[in-house]
């Protein structure tokens, strides 16, 4: 994927996740967000921080994988999953070799999911504050692969 498709797609994951839902709501999570993954996926050799982007997205994708039951609009999460699934299939293509999960990113998606979505009973408000935390997600990814030397 080159870089500028990845920026394409991310801008329209940006899009479709500002349409989906209302405002971004001003509250937050009790999940710390993983700002030090990034910031060591910044020094990272080029595939592996491509590796930690495809992570991340897949990642994504799981917790919108289920338990939506009306919340937005069900045609505009499946193509927001579609464009995000076709981001990652892109990026699968400039990856060398599979690498290790980050143990780190998936206990931070699975205590979003536990404490947020799970403990919330996957109400409205609930996935609204997925949605805001997602969304720092995309931007926080478009910075690293913008910084991957035209890599993606």
């Amino acid at each position: 994927m080159d870089d500028h498709k990845f920026i394409q797609h991310s801008e329209t994951l940006m899009n479709l996740l500002n349409i989906m839902g209302g405002e971004f709501t001003t509250d937050s999570v009790d999940v710390p967000f993983p700002e030090d993954l990034y910031k060591q996926a910044e020094y990272l050799p080029t595939d592996d921080t491509i590796w930690f982007i495809l992570q991340t997205l897949d990642k994504i994708a799981e917790l919108f994988d289920g338990e939506l039951d009306s919340v937005w609009n069900e045609k505009k999460v499946e193509i927001f999953l579609s464009v995000l699934n076709s981001q990652s299939d892109g990026l699968q293509s400039c990856v060398t070799a599979q690498k290790k999960n980050s143990k780190n990113l998936q206990m931070y998606f699975k205590r979003l999911h536990n404490q947020v979505l799970k403990r919330m009973a996957y109400s409205a408000h609930a996935w609204e504050l997925v949605r805001k935390e997602v969304r720092t997600h995309l931007m926080r990814l478009v910075l690293l692969g913008s910084a991957t030397e035209n890599s993606i």
